[in-house]
């Protein structure tokens, strides 16, 4: 089964959320491609399908709070995969946007009967959708998407008994995206100092030399600035490390 996702610098965006107050201190880095990969084809191995995709919503809008939320088609598989990976629907629309509404899983084998159906995509890359099994991913209380199938294998009907399973798979997803999450957290943590957001010396020691073999092979010019504050050790000794971190961030 051939699988379309995102690359992991157009994944990055798209996880990039809250983390979870009670994560562990360390969590192992997860490819997030691969893990997306992944859940699709167990999906696929519980509910044999003609073609699956992943959807999540976009942060950036979810914090906007606007009623222009869209969500993204982050990872495919079937016969149009290539085609709509990366592509965006209004969270509104379809049963897919039905489901991330009201949190509440949708099964038709009939679609084109279905109320919430849409047929644009259809009509779009002349596919015919005659089934769907969809239930929402949620990271704690909050939905960020769903997980859906099209078209039963064996042009068999999808049974509640395999809607409740499916169910089951997406909460236990759900733990697995969020430790996704935390890590791509608290690797981005570990490179930044909290108090001015700037790269620290551990981001500086790990990207420099980068960037020297990067413009030694294109023969680019590299700048490196350096800058100094007079007297900052006074600022310290006299009103206390608060107070010049607090400058430093000024």
């Amino acid at each position: 089964m051939e699988i379309s996702c995102l690359s992991p610098e157009e994944l990055s965006p798209i996880l990039d959320r809250k983390r979870n107050p009670g994560a562990a201190r360390y969590i192992p880095n997860i490819p997030l491609k691969a893990l997306l990969t992944n859940i699709l084809e167990k999906a696929n191995d519980f509910v044999p399908s003609e073609a699956g995709s992943i959807l999540l919503d976009d942060p950036l809008q979810k914090r906007g709070d606007t009623d222009l939320q869209e969500l993204v088609f982050v990872c495919c598989f079937g016969p149009t995969a290539g085609r709509i990976v990366g592509e965006r629907i209004p969270a509104d629309s379809g049963i897919a946007g039905n489901v991330y509404r009201s949190g509440v899983s949708i099964m038709t084998n009939n679609s084109y009967e279905c109320p919430d159906f849409s047929d644009s995509y259809d009509r779009k890359l002349g596919y015919r959708t005659q089934s769907v099994l969809c239930v929402t991913i949620r990271i704690g209380n909050s939905i960020c998407g769903v997980i859906e199938l099209l078209n039963k294998q064996g042009r068999q009907d999808y049974e509640n008994s395999e809607k409740g399973l499916l169910e089951i798979f997406a909460q236990y997803i759900s733990s697995t995206i969020q430790n996704a999450i935390d890590a791509k957290k608290i690797e981005k943590m570990v490179r930044m100092d909290d108090r001015t957001g700037l790269g620290n010396d551990r981001y500086l020691h790990e990207r420099l030399p980068v960037e020297v073999e990067h413009h030694t092979r294109s023969r680019d010019h590299l700048s490196i600035i350096f800058l100094d504050l007079d007297g900052f050790k006074s600022i310290n000794d006299t009103y206390g490390h608060m107070a010049g971190s607090n400058t430093l961030a000024e």
